[in-house]
């Protein structure tokens, strides 16, 4: 793809027409089917982004960041989250969207049982509970339990656990 030298963590729009990814210390967007890639923000140590079914892009711009949230057509990033090195951890990292375009899960480092998956209503963000769904876990490719070392499936392939009306 032209002008994505060096591009790193692609994330799709929910209709697969949008490649999303962060370059050069920016956050970009370029049509699948070719064309110049759209910057949208700065991001020079991402942890991840999403794109939610809301048209929205969740991602991060570094480890102590937290998450921000812009329209995929561009504007002012604003803030969802904010860690503060204690409660709420020092980093909020690898946003991925649910169906419905409103929630993403996320994954805090730094709490006191080590890391959490945590469940937020992006609309609403910090103003709104946050809640713990895997503690003990990071969320990647696939479950990863810090206590025991071990890795589950993704999210969505167990059968029987449920969020808000979404497999887990």
């Amino acid at each position: 793809m032209a002008g994505a030298s060096g591009a790193r963590q692609p994330f799709f729009s929910p209709d697969g027409k949008w490649v999303a990814y962060f370059a050069q210390g920016q956050l970009h967007k370029a049509e699948v089917a070719g064309g110049a890639p759209i910057r949208l923000a700065e991001a020079a140590y991402p942890q991840g982004g999403t794109w939610n079914e809301d048209n929205t892009i969740i991602y991060t711009t570094s480890l102590g960041s937290g998450l921000l949230r812009i329209p995929a057509s561009g504007g002012t990033p604003e803030f969802l989250t904010k860690p503060d090195g204690a409660a709420k951890g020092y980093a909020h990292v690898l946003p991925q969207a649910l169906p419905g375009g409103r929630s993403v899960f996320f994954t805090v480092w730094g709490q006191p049982q080590g890391g959490a998956v945590l469940f937020l209503d992006s609309h609403q963000g910090e103003s709104r509970q946050w809640q713990t769904v895997l503690p003990g876990t990071t969320f990647a490719s696939g479950i990863f339990d810090a206590t025991s070392g071990s890795r589950g499936p993704p999210f969505g392939r167990r059968p029987g656990r449920r969020h808000n009306g979404c497999a887990i």
